[in-house]
């Protein structure tokens, strides 16, 4: 049987985030107060709200604790704000960074949310949608258990009727798989196939589009896109057609927010074949806009390692600077790509030989891989660089 918050001594537990860890037992009280202030008040009190959400203090475990068996009890008010302010805590589960004491607290906030796993899987059928997304999410966390929660949450993915909880449940999979297993496990529990269903039947495209990207970081991690041919031809096409949507209305200067977007997207793009994206750039329907970001994508398939995709996407996403008086994709000089590893001349000739790329001027070329920024100094670059080769 588990204590009560009245049942500790909370004074003697630690640190808290607002000090007066006495008050504790009073704040759980207050969250079936009848004031909806007074409720707040209470969470807020809790674990923090402002500049203070997400922080780690010695009561943190045991609060997390005691807030999951409360979202247990479908009586309890305000179940939405409270998932919502557990996220929170486990904001940083997964980072690097920190003092082995906050390591502490994060180790021991996890061992909570471990013991409770029950409570949350029950909680991914709530009737509330916020919880529910809450509850997927928090599954993410639990590493340790990814061979019984990945089925759980994929059959929850596939009757689930809310697009974003749909799509939390699949980030919760690739958060399990992705980054947590070795190889070993990976071929012993084989998740690709998982997605099949979602990806190909489920009637929610933003649920479709979420296990695409899913499936795609799963086997970037794990090398595993020698299988599945038509599974990776579909998601391709998925989410080829996805940022197509997404991008039909983009045009500078005033789009850069959108243009950052669909940066996963075309990230997740540049890791599968790059055949599609020549293909899409050459479409005569597709704007200026769209066929400079297919650009990018093919200049990350022709000259960065798989290995680094991700990492270099987001260098080269927020090294575009906003230009709001002139049409141009303007970059900030950065580390050069192409000295370091060797790149594919096919599909740069493939660009340099596209009118519809050129139509905006770029300084994406000379900042990221040190070759010319207009089409015929390109050419004339590459056909020197295929010489000396």
């Amino acid at each position: 049987m588990r204590p009560t918050p009245n049942e500790i001594d909370w004074s003697t537990i630690g640190t808290h985030i607002y000090q007066r860890p006495e008050r504790i037992p009073q704040a759980f009280r207050d969250l079936n107060a009848s004031d909806p202030e007074v409720r707040e008040y209470a969470r807020n009190f809790l674990l923090g709200h402002g500049q203070d959400f997400g922080s780690y203090y010695d009561t943190t475990p045991l609060i997390v604790g005691f807030l999951l068996d409360i979202l247990g009890d479908p009586d309890t008010p305000d179940r939405s704000e409270i998932m919502m302010a557990l996220g929170g805590p486990f904001w940083g589960m997964l980072t690097s960074w920190g003092t082995i004491a906050m390591k502490r607290i994060q180790v021991a906030i996890y061992a909570m949310a471990k013991e409770r796993r029950g409570i949350l899987i029950t909680l991914l059928s709530d009737a509330e949608v916020p919880v529910r997304k809450g509850a997927a999410m928090l599954l993410g966390y639990l590493t340790e258990d990814r061979h019984e929660l990945v089925s759980i949450l994929l059959n929850h993915a596939a009757r689930e009727t809310d697009a974003e909880v749909g799509s939390e449940l699949c980030q919760s999979v690739k958060r399990l798989l992705a980054d947590s297993m070795g190889w070993k496990d990976f071929v012993r529990l084989d998740p690709i196939p998982m997605f099949y269903d979602l990806i190909f039947r489920h009637p929610l495209m933003e649920v479709r589009v979420a296990a695409a990207q899913a499936a795609v970081e799963i086997q970037h991690a794990h090398h595993s896109m020698r299988q599945y041919a038509s599974l990776w031809q579909e998601i391709t096409r998925l989410l080829l057609d996805t940022f197509l949507v997404q991008t039909q209305h983009v045009r500078l200067p005033d789009a850069y927010d959108d243009i950052a977007t669909v940066a996963p997207l075309l990230s997740d793009l540049s890791r599968l074949a790059p055949e599609p994206l020549l293909a899409a750039v050459t479409r005569p329907d597709i704007s200026a806009e769209q066929a400079h970001l297919l650009a990018r994508a093919i200049m990350i398939c022709a000259c960065i390692p798989g290995d680094r995709i991700a990492v270099y996407w987001q260098e080269i996403s927020l090294s575009l600077v906003p230009w709001h008086d002139e049409r141009v994709f303007r970059y900030r000089p950065q580390s050069l790509i192409h000295e370091r590893s060797p790149f594919r001349c096919d599909l740069i000739q493939a660009l340099v030989d596209t009118p519809r790329v050129w139509d905006i001027p770029t300084t994406l070329f000379s900042a990221w891989f040190s070759m010319p920024d207009s089409r015929e100094a390109l050419a004339m670059w590459l056909t020197q660089h295929t010489a000396e080769r």
